[in-house]
């Protein structure tokens, strides 16, 4: 799948921010592709009034100025971003008929402002930072950067070290509530003039001239600093603004083509504030200096602020930062940001191609003003450019009608014509199936305890001559260790069930035996591995033999090889676990199917629903129902999010084993707690992190 061979496409490498500083990639640079003489082109996202993506503008609903001159809109080029963007590229090209692109991999910085909130207040910051991470594509090359003195950062997919350098970050900050006291740092953003705007002659000297103290954040061990410590090792790396050192981050990256992507959290809760350095500072320049840079450099800022409560009072700073950079501001609090509007910015754009001017090329930023004479739309678009000749995505042509054969389960046919391609729905499960891809590594290393609860009902009559009936009921409360492993190079998870606890009483000794059991033997661990799920079976209740019992088997109809026997449907818009979801119904329409009868090898086709972030692809609910002319199976998972992995994992799953004429019914239900995460690779060899 290309969007997954992105996402192991090499990295992007951030050296630090010193003088001589530059970002390299390790693919090497395409060479640029200038466009033609007399074009350039801008990024412009544009919303409706739900904040959803608009992909359906022509060149005559744009009205573009540079430097106060109006400049004819030629053409329009939708390129979809992130997950799923082939798929949704190919089925808006087939209904719209308009020219659009796909990247799946952006290029995304995270950027904390430690002097935003002081020590001991890192929680709502690494909350706010840990969601928009949720929130981002598997394929995404992402690093996370902190101000005031950002390290080394490298950009990739590994979601590992963007969470091992979340776990890092350290307020530094004095532990006083600016908050309310920021507005008066700036004034309005309307009464700003361009006068405002001229540097004086401190403010003109370069960054590299200046030299401020450093410090080595191996030598900064988590926990092992005081309050007074932390602030003490920082007071004397006061002397620069973080709107000051932001500028210096963008300005290292305008050697990388390609629109880029920063995402700039202030953790106002408890600390400073971007301008706050004294009276030698000048606020207005440092704004103005910020957004020409990131204009400069192709750059679009989104700017993510926890405030104590959320409240919608925007910092006039913060919201001049994104507006003026082309992207959004999120007010975040300890409970949660609210990131649908982000996630639509950032799931496409426009390519605008505008006339070009005598001087366009001969360097210097410019003003830009970007709007739209369509009702109901927005748009987002920086207040600076620079021309650039950063290559054009090429666009995407439409993709053929699906088909699927029907060779294995036969369906009536239905009457109608077929109707026209829901391009939204096929980005949405595209953007679902890449989600998975990344989920299959990342929870294939994860052991959890089980505690599983199942009660099976016989009520089959006595006599057939009296129907009398003869009621007989057994449960039982089992607690093990639960492991999902991929086998070998597949997509197949294989459950090890490990039962150790049976109605309150333990039935072997309490130990970790199938984690241990995969890092000491690992050449004979996956026999073993099943031997002892064999064995735990055996405690199960019921007369049905099951194997499908595990919380992730609503996931399996978005692989690939599954997804393409699968007719999908929407079904409506619902909100689960504070996640706003699409939910989507499926049905197997072809084999062979997911589900089959173990004796026979029979298909048993499935239906069911998936609850599906549609900005993010992300699972939060499942549900999986099969069955012939005897019996019928149901099964529901929910996912949370589990801070000990980082990612979302089962939370709790249920199921249902009933005939159809309602004499025997087996009822279950299981939660999953104490999650631990260990490392094999997909050649079932076991690696280790040391203490």
């Amino acid at each position: 799948m290309r969007a997954r061979s992105l996402a192991c496409l090499g990295t992007v490498v951030l050296a630090a921010l010193s003088a001589g500083s530059r970002v390299v990639s390790s693919r090497g640079q395409d060479p640029p592709r200038p466009q033609a003489p007399s074009t350039a082109f801008l990024d412009v996202v544009a919303l409706d009034a739900g904040g959803g993506p608009v992909t359906s503008l022509r060149p005559e609903d744009l009205r573009v100025a540079i430097d106060g001159e109006p400049r004819r809109v030629v053409s329009l080029r939708y390129v979809f971003r992130g997950a799923g963007a082939e798929a949704a590229a190919k089925a808006a090209a087939a209904n719209v008929g308009t020219t659009v692109a796909a990247e799946p991999s952006r290029l995304i910085f995270v950027i904390v402002d430690e002097d935003s909130f002081g020590f001991g207040a890192e929680k709502g910051v690494v909350s706010a930072v840990s969601q928009v991470a949720d929130a981002l594509a598997p394929a995404d090359r992402v690093a996370l950067a902190t101000l005031p003195e950002p390290a080394d950062v490298t950009a990739g997919s590994d979601r590992r070290q963007f969470r091992e350098a979340l776990g890092r970050v350290r307020g530094r900050a004095p532990t006083i509530d600016l908050s309310l006291t920021a507005a008066e740092r700036l004034q309005a953003p309307d009464e700003v003039r361009s006068s405002d705007f001229e540097p004086s002659r401190d403010a003109r000297k370069d960054a590299s001239e200046r030299t401020e103290p450093t410090r080595d954040r191996q030598l900064d061990p988590i926990g092992e600093l005081s309050r007074a410590e932390a602030e003490q090792r920082d007071s004397t790396a006061r002397t620069r603004t973080s709107l000051e050192v932001l500028t210096d981050f963008l300005r290292s990256l305008r050697g990388v083509q390609g629109p880029k992507t920063v995402i700039y959290t202030w953790g106002g809760t408890s600390g400073g504030h971007p301008t706050d350095r004294g009276p030698a500072h000048d606020p207005a320049r440092e704004l103005d200096l910020v957004t020409s840079t990131a204009a400069d450099a192709r750059v679009v800022v989104h700017v993510v602020a926890v405030t104590k409560s959320g409240g919608k009072r925007p910092d006039p700073v913060l919201e001049r930062l994104a507006r003026e950079t082309g992207g959004t501001l999120v007010l975040a609090s300890a409970k949660g940001a609210p990131l649908e509007r982000l996630a639509a910015a950032m799931t496409g754009q426009y390519v605008v191609e505008v006339e070009e001017r005598a001087g366009d090329r001969e360097g210097g930023v410019r003003s830009l003003d970007v709007s739209t004479t369509k009702k109901g739309t927005s748009v987002l678009a920086a207040r600076r450019w620079t021309a650039r000749d950063d290559p054009v995505p090429a666009p995407i042509a439409a993709a053929p009608a699906p088909t699927v054969t029907r060779d294995a389960v036969p369906a009536p046919a239905k009457p109608g014509s077929i109707p026209p391609r829901d391009a939204e729905l096929e980005a949405v499960v595209a953007r679902a199936s890449e989600y998975l891809q990344s989920y299959l590594r990342e929870f294939s290393s994860v052991v959890a305890e089980e505690e599983y609860t199942q009660t099976a009902v016989d009520s089959r009559p006595r006599s057939r001559q009296t129907g009398q009936l003869q009621m007989t009921r057994e449960s039982v409360r089992l607690r093990s260790d639960l492991l999902l492993l991929l086998a070998g190079d597949t997509t197949d998870w294989i459950p090890f069930r490990d039962v150790f606890e049976v109605d309150g009483k333990p039935v072997r000794d309490r130990e970790d035996r199938l984690r241990s059991l995969f890092l000491e033997k690992p050449d004979t661990a996956m026999q073993e591995g099943m031997r002892i799920t064999r064995e735990s079976s055996r405690y199960n209740v019921g007369r049905v033999e099951r194997t499908v019992n595990t919380p992730t088997m609503g996931l399996f109809v978005l692989l690939p090889r599954h997804r393409q026997n699968l007719r999908f449907e929407r079904h409506g818009e619902d909100t689960l676990e504070g996640v706003s979801v699409w939910r989507i119904d499926f049905e197997e329409v072809a084999g062979p199917t997911i589900i089959r009868e173990a004796q026979t090898g029979k298909d048993l086709p499935s239906t069911g629903a998936l609850w599906i972030d549609p900005t993010t692809g992300r699972v939060i609910k499942t549900l999986v129902r099969c069955g012939d002319t005897g019996f019928r199976m149901e099964m529901s998972t929910i996912f949370r999010r589990n801070d000990t992995l980082g990612i979302w994992a089962p939370s709790e799953m249920r199921e249902s084993y009933w005939t159809y004429n309602g004499t025997y019914r087996i009822t279950a239900l299981a939660r999953y707690a104490k999650f631990r995460r260990f490392q094999v690779t997909t050649n079932e060899t076991v690696t280790v992190p040391k203490d």
